[in-house]
């Protein structure tokens, strides 16, 4: 037997042959209002605003929980209209809004897979927010036939950092600026071996402008 409900109320419970239903009784996510549960472990309920976490007054605190040992799944837009690929209007199957509070989705021995024609990530915070943050712990692999970064301001930082291209490299800039770790912690033997690279730089142009009149 439960405790007796925060309203005082009388618990019910209503038994049949593969599933109960409950009104009352007291849970971790605050007491149940209405609840169904199958004889497997399935069940939904919708909880009053008295659960782990919350005082209970006010409304958004009540809570719809469902829980299942094995997979929840939905089909849906069955009836909808099948778009052109050029057609971008969109078009909801399933719409999931939230006027406070955060969206998290936690798999603890799987995988997260998105599959869609296309997939949109809009980050439309302001000031400090507006941010969209990507971390792995190995490895980050993109691959697509054309790759384009738009930005006010980007910034690479790694310890190795390798550009390969099978064609062409261009770059087109207003300034370019470039300098090494060595500048900072070696500065004498940069500008030594600076020097030394002029040096041979103006050998090489000497001796390109020598060929060039065919002295050598």
């Amino acid at each position: 037997m439960g405790k007796v409900s925060n309203d005082k109320q009388n618990l019910e419970c209503d038994t049949h042959l593969r599933y109960s239903i409950l009104s009352g009784q007291s849970s971790v996510n605050g007491d149940k209002l209405w609840a169904c549960e199958t004889q497997e472990g399935s069940s939904i309920a919708l909880c009053s605003g008295t659960g782990e976490g919350s005082d209970g007054t006010g409304p958004g605190t009540a809570r719809i929980v469902q829980t299942t040992q094995g997979a929840s799944i939905e089909n849906l837009g069955a009836g909808l209209k099948v778009r052109d690929p050029s057609d971008t209007t969109q078009l909801p199957a399933k719409f999931i809004k939230c006027i406070s509070g955060d969206v998290i989705i936690d798999c603890d021995d799987g995988d997260i897979t998105l599959k869609a024609r296309n997939i949109n990530i809009v980050a439309k915070g302001a000031d400090q927010s507006g941010q969209v943050d990507v971390f792995a712990n190995r490895l980050v692999n993109v691959t697509t036939q054309d790759m384009r970064v738009s930005a006010q301001k980007t910034v690479v930082v790694s310890k190795d950092l390798n550009v390969i291209s099978k064609g062409g490299i261009n770059f087109l800039y207003g300034c370019m600026k470039a300098s090494s770790f060595a500048d900072q912690k070696f500065g004498a033997l940069t500008a030594n071996l600076t020097k030394s690279n002029i040096k041979t730089i103006k050998s090489l142009w000497i001796l390109l402008k020598l060929k060039q009149i065919n002295l050598l």
